[in-house]
């Protein structure tokens, strides 16, 4: 096997973020596409992830974490596809940081079912008031304590600028199929996308219907805070400042 300092070596003349490459399923590669999807919390992953491998004829069945065990990271490339890595097409999903910070909130920190996250603020608090906590919380130093909460920009193996495509959930299918078009993919492909995976829908918890919601969970102050906590999202990534009065 290739070891991680072998394959530094091997990319060290492009300014990865090694830390973020070479996290366990956080780039999935897909060799036979030339095919490189930075994967981001809370942006459509496991959708797009199992609409990749039916692309690259291979099995979507399963759970979410079963998908996971299946992708094909930088650890597991051959010298070969390393060195040929950095000539694949490469995108990320984003996501628009109001919607983005909702959904992370109302998945994880709001239906109280995950114990990890008993001490947080907000914890089992569905309501407004209970997400002001939990951004509050954020706010006061602790957006690092969880990925799901970090910048997009900072789950990035590379600069925004670099990709070759930044889709935007949003607007997915229509993006998908300028990317699918790009790799020479039939473009009508990009419809499978216009609904969440048979796998999403099962696991019911992980769809929140965020975007649907803001102006129900946000206030001025919450606005702030989310727009100083994702300042780097707003300056890089083609997303924008939206009225939520």
């Amino acid at each position: 096997m290739v070891s991680r300092k072998v394959r530094r070596w091997v990319l060290r003349n492009h300014t990865y973020n090694f830390d973020i490459l070479f996290a366990m399923s956080s780039v999935a590669v897909f060799p036979t596409q030339k095919l490189i999807f930075n994967r981001i919390k809370k942006c459509g992953n496991t959708s797009v992830v199992t609409f990749l491998h039916e692309l690259d004829g291979q099995s979507s069945h399963g759970t979410t974490d079963e998908l996971k065990s299946r992708l094909t990271h930088v650890r597991r490339l051959s010298m070969w596809q390393t060195f040929k890595f950095p000539t694949y097409y490469s995108f990320a999903v984003i996501r628009n940081p109001y919607g983005r910070l909702l959904s992370g909130f109302l998945h994880r920190i709001a239906p109280g079912h995950m114990e990890e996250y008993q001490t947080v603020p907000g914890f089992g608090e569905n309501t407004p008031e209970g997400f002001e906590k939990f951004v509050e919380f954020l706010a006061d130093g602790n957006q690092y304590f969880d990925r799901h909460y970090w910048p997009q920009t900072e789950l990035m193996y590379q600069s925004p600028s670099r990709f070759n495509r930044l889709v935007r959930l949003e607007y997915l299918v229509s993006d998908m199929r300028d990317l699918l078009k790009d790799i020479g993919q039939p473009e009508e492909l990009a419809q499978k996308l216009a609904k969440p995976h048979q796998i999403e829908q099962d696991e019911k918890h992980k769809i929140t219907n965020a975007n649907r919601q803001l102006k129900a969970f946000y206030n001025d102050r919450i606005i702030q805070l989310t727009e100083q906590l994702y300042a780097s999202d707003f300056s890089q990534l083609p997303v924008e400042k939206i009225d939520l009065t």
